[in-house]
């Protein structure tokens, strides 16, 4: 018997797969071509019903949906491919009228098969309703990873009026898993109350979840430990490690821009552009070669001066190797650095690579039209320069590193040591924190920083701004200068030089040296680029690297030469200290100039986060001395939103006055303290609630092991049609016990022989010769002839699908349908 066709749940399911289909074709199509696929859903739902209905088979309805679809796209392309239908209709109308067509066909053949299969196949209706969930999902699919501003007809439209689009999408959610919940109890029988109370229950959970969890918050990828509460322990640690974060363009030694900058080549594993490197002493020219990769040219000699057999600076040697006396690379795994990470941790419990996440982490408002040299903004947040014997950390010493701090000001605190010279700029910027960070950022030396007030406690977690000497000094005028700091100790300068103890290390830098131009040689910035150079030439990026060897540094110089950001940054430290240059290794993110798009605000990601390595120049301070390796073997994270970089910088420059000069405001009342013992008691009333439904479907259960002669009749006879009530099988209102057992006799014959025993043993009746339940008649009330009945009767009911069984045994409610 073909249940009936009601109207109500078909014009239900035709609005849901309309919206979907709407959903999918929203960003891939104009107007016209989402009204085809719309309109065609509808009639591929009413189509696809009746077909499901006729005597067709099922093969032959899918087969007749996928040849319309095939149809549909030959259609179209006759319109489009061949000169007569554009002259005939116009160009644009035969456009049209092939969207139409194409848009249309693809939705009408999906969505009829899905409807035909569910209408022959009840199970099939997981596969219709999963359909429909995903094809909603999809248009809000953007909107992840804290984009809020996707999509951006809805955002927009939310902003406007003041709402967070979180909300929106949380109610549309809502509406979607409600809708689909009524789609479920419709092709319900017999079971739409306990259904409908179900879908209830489990609404109210997820409003309460909502309500003590909050809004679903941004998926942080923390690569090197710059994020986390700012008050724990891990604040002052040193940084655990983590899949290597993408490097951005480096700071080169000069370039084709016209403050001395580079010029853009190609492009970085963050979508950044590669610099190019000139020769930093202005010698003559030299030719450059194409890299493998196809990105940018070759950089030439650091040292510059006239020509020379080899463009490298080591000699033009492209395995990078020191050798044993041979020149050859030994492929050692001897000692060197690993990346940063708690003493406690070796490198070999780093976690698996991970993608660069597109998550925003913050939003920076600079206040100054500064452009870097290196074209490149350097927010440092950390500084490792502590050899340990394995590895760079944090600093343990009070008298270094102190041109940044470690927790976040609650007033305007300056740093302990800045920087303060002629030769950088001044710059202010206001930062807004979208995630939790273990200490606060600036850009390269900060000078002092302040609080500010979160302009939206919904979005940001704190705001500050900074002030910094960020550097303006050409790097092709930091030829000749001095290295290292005339005010340091002796303790000091030879702490900024502590470096390996493996000698291949200095080897290294020497063999670097030694195949510099004799006219820079001397010239320990020149020494610096040239190591540089060498990283750049002969080594290649990729974040799946991770050397998981004692000295993995080592196992990076001298072995296969692939890594990333943290393993070049402490590369080119330990070898700038063999060569006596003092050296660091910064952390923090690294933003490309042309990320600002012509504005003050620069959106800091996940993908952001980058390690490098810096030199201390005399009268200049430190200076980011980034490496670019030429060949990357990943793939490059996505571009900037550069709409979600706008909304976010919109939403910060609404910052409220400096709260030293306003009165604190009155606390507001906080909603979520009072909600909580309310939701708390709300949970405990459900989970008790339901704790006790199950208590009573135990014992309604096991009740026949302990029942008394009189009462055995009864509570058997409602264990039996509590089992049969899990497996769908329900009395109608009305129908009579005996009816009932002989409606259901072809699936559970015993369950007629219950009824009669039931019925003697409770009415007294006495079943005639040949009747079920005639030879149990003498024993209706021993308990071993009905545990042996409800045996069978659960035997003969493993025949019903184990899924309807599983969710019967689940439904705490299933027992309140026993009539």
């Amino acid at each position: 018997m073909k249940p009936k066709l009601r109207v109500g749940t078909l014009a239900l399911r035709a609005f849901s797969v309309a919206v979907a289909a709407m959903c999918i074709a929203w960003g891939v199509a104009p107007g016209v071509g989402i009204a085809s696929a719309t309109i065609a859903a509808i009639l591929a739902v009413v189509i696809g019903q009746l077909l499901g209905r006729t005597r067709l088979r099922l093969p032959v309805l899918l087969l007749l949906a996928v040849l319309l679809g095939i149809g549909g796209f030959w259609i179209a392309g006759l319109l489009t491919n061949y000169e007569g239908p554009p002259r005939a209709l116009g160009t644009g109308a035969a456009m049209r009228l092939a969207m139409v067509l194409r848009f249309g066909a693809a939705s009408f053949a999906v969505v009829a098969a899905l409807r035909a299969v569910a209408t022959r196949r009840p199970f099939a209706l997981i596969l219709e309703l999963s359909a429909i969930a995903g094809s909603i999902a999809y248009v809000f699919a953007a909107h992840r990873d804290g984009i809020i501003s996707r999509p951006l007809w809805l955002s927009d439209w939310a902003w406007e009026r003041g709402i967070d689009p979180v909300h929106v999408f949380l109610v549309l959610g809502g509406a979607a898993v409600v809708v689909l919940g009524l789609l479920l109890i419709a092709e319900a029988e017999e079971r739409r109350g306990s259904a409908a109370a179900v879908l209830a229950l489990f609404a109210v959970l997820g409003v309460v979840l909502v309500v003590l969890i909050g809004p679903p918050k941004v998926d942080v990828d923390d690569q090197l430990g710059l994020t986390g509460p700012s008050d724990s322990a891990s604040a002052s640690a040193s940084a655990a490690p983590g899949p290597p974060p993408a490097p951005p363009t480096s700071a080169n030694p000069d370039g084709g821009k016209e403050d001395g900058g580079p010029k853009p080549q190609n492009e970085q594993p963050d979508g950044g552009p590669k610099p190019k490197n000139d020769k930093p002493d202005g010698g003559d020219e030299q030719p450059q070669n194409n890299q493998p990769d196809g990105g940018g040219e070759q950089p030439q000699k650091p040292d510059g001066g006239g020509e020379s057999q080899n463009d490298k600076p080591d000699g033009g040697q492209s395995d990078g190797g020191q050798s044993d006396g041979g020149g050859k690379d030994d492929g050692g795994d001897g000692g060197g650095t690993p990346p940063p990470q708690p003493a406690s941790e070796d490198l070999e419990n780093e976690r698996e690579e991970s993608q660069q996440s597109p998550s925003p982490m913050a939003i920076v408002l600079l206040e100054s039209d500064y452009s870097p040299p290196s074209e490149v903004y350097y927010f440092r947040q950390e500084a490792w320069s502590q050899w340990n014997g394995t590895k760079l950390v944090r600093t343990s010493r009070a008298d270094v590193d102190l041109d940044g701090l470690d927790l976040f000001p609650s007033e305007n605190t300056p740093v302990a040591e800045p920087i303060d010279i002629a030769d950088r700029e001044k710059v202010s910027a206001k930062v807004a924190l979208l995630v939790d960070h273990t200490r606060p950022f600036a850009l390269e030396s900060p000078i002092a920083m302040k609080p500010l007030r979160n302009p939206n406690p919904q979005r940001f977690v704190r705001a500050y701004t900074f002030e910094s000497h960020a550097q303006k000094v050409k790097y092709k005028d930091l030829r000749g200068r001095k290295v290292g700091n005339p005010k340091w100790s002796p303790e000091v300068a030879a702490y900024y030089l502590q470096t390996s103890s493996d000698p291949r290390f200095a080897e290294l830098a020497k063999q670097i040296v030694s195949r510099m131009n004799p006219k820079g040689k001397d010239d320990p910035f020149l020494q610096a680029v040239a190591v540089k150079l060498h990283l750049d030439d002969n080594f290649k990026y990729s974040r799946k690297e991770k050397h998981n060897a004692d000295d993995p540094t080592a196992d990076f110089l001298f072995g296969n030469k692939i890594g990333y950001c943290v393993h070049f940054a402490h590369a080119a430290v330990l070898l700038w200290r063999s060569l006596g240059l003092p050296s660091r290794v910064g952390t923090g993110y690294a933003i490309e100039e042309k990320n600002r798009q012509g504005g003050s605000a620069m959106m800091i990601r996940g993908a952001d986060a980058h390690a490098w390595p810096e030199l201390y120049i005399e009268g200049v301070g430190w200076v980011v001395l980034d490496i670019t390796p030429h060949e990357n073997l990943d793939e490059n994270p996505p571009p900037v939103d550069e709409d979600l970089q706008r909304l976010l910088g919109e939403m910060a420059r609404e910052l409220p006055p400096d709260p030293a000069q306003t009165e604190p405001p009155k606390e507001r009342p906080d909603l979520k303290k009072w909600l909580r013992p309310i939701v708390m008691f709300l949970l405990s009333s459900i989970a008790s609630l339901i704790g006790l439904l199950y208590l009573a479907k135990i014992w309604r259960r096991a009740a026949p092991l302990f029942a008394g002669p009189n009462e055995l009749p009864r509570v058997a006879y409602r264990t039996s049609l509590d089992l049969l009530s899990e497996a769908g099988l329900v009395r109608d209102r009305g129908e009579t016990r005996e009816a009932f057992a002989k409606r259901v006799s072809d699936r559970v014959p015993t369950f007629e022989t219950l009824t009669a025993m039931h019925l003697s043993g409770r009415l007294g009746t006495q079943p005639a010769p040949g009747e079920p339940g005639f030879a149990e008649n003498l024993g209706e009330r021993t308990r071993e002839a009905w545990a042996a009945k409800l045996l069978v009767l659960r035997t003969e009911l493993l025949k019903t699908p184990a899924w309807r069984r599983f969710l019967g045994f689940l439904n705490p409610l299933s027992f309140l349908r026993s009539r």
